[in-house]
């Protein structure tokens, strides 16, 4: 018990999914290449998704969030955010490696006002609009700690082999484990807090740059905790990086073309 509080990350309860016949639907990250670092950008799989507040794609790059689950009532669990490869042309045939840099935790987050859902909440409304809506994430307790896994135990900073080579049907899927206290019978899915997972992708290729922070958010059930999915909505929006809208990428990609007329 001891050995898991040090290593803060530790052993996996789970095993690794590979192949698309084995992803299961919902909140996804997929792995991009833009502008020659990687991103991820999230969206909801399956064959009929619904939108469920922040658009089937996400409008932000590297954020997502899952909801816990208990298992028996003995272990909360949760599969998901997943990372897929779409469009694999930039990173076929290279390696893919995913790194855990943090575990936070977000104690009695506010999830009472946020009942209503994020977009109808006046008073994140007015925050968000104004820059001032704040996460309050903090290093995670030395009684907790959240187990993360692929394949294998994720270490705090050791990279992790995703695909020793992207191919065409790159897909996968990313198990978190998440216990509290001593016995696995405390593990039953917490209801006043919410916890951030934080990865950063790198690839083989020297060429592509290596992820900024990815955020991977971890909230109560939100059929049994009222506000925790619309609060978790207002968090990723407020950890992730916007997608640029297109006249700014027309504009960025005119700058260099610009420059030179104005030299000359």
């Amino acid at each position: 018990m001891k050995q898991k509080k040090q290593l803060f990350a530790a052993a996996i309860t789970s095993t690794l999914l590979m192949g698309s016949a084995y992803g299961h639907d919902g909140r996804r990250l997929d792995i991009q290449v833009i502008d020659g670092q990687l991103v991820t950008q999230g969206y909801i799989s399956g064959n009929n998704p619904v939108d469920d507040g922040n658009g089937l794609r996400r409008d932000y790059y590297n954020a997502i969030h899952g909801h816990w689950d208990n298992i028996s009532g003995i272990l909360s669990r949760a599969t998901l955010p997943g990372f897929d490869v779409e469009g694999e042309a930039d990173l076929l045939g290279d390696e893919l490696w995913l790194t855990l840099t943090g575990v936070k935790k977000w104690a009695d987050a506010p999830f009472a006002d946020y009942v209503g859902g994020h977009s109808e909440h006046v008073g994140h409304i007015a925050a968000h609009s104004e820059g001032h809506f704040m996460t309050d994430f903090a290093a995670i307790p030395a009684n907790e700690w959240v187990e993360v896994g692929f394949g294998g135990a994720m270490s705090l900073n050791t990279p992790v082999l995703l695909d020793a080579s992207v191919g065409s049907e790159g897909h996968y899927d990313l198990t978190f484990d998440y216990q509290s206290g001593t016995p696995l019978s405390a593990g039953l899915a917490p209801d006043t807090a919410l916890y951030l997972v934080e990865f950063q992708l790198s690839t083989s290729d020297p060429s592509i740059l290596a992820s900024d922070t990815i955020y991977a958010i971890l909230s109560p059930p939100g059929m049994t905790v009222a506000g925790s999915h619309g609060l978790s909505l207002a968090a990723e929006q407020s950890l992730g990086t916007p997608v640029p809208e297109p006249s700014t990428l027309t504009l960025l990609a005119a700058l260099p073309l610009l420059i030179r007329r104005r030299r000359a």
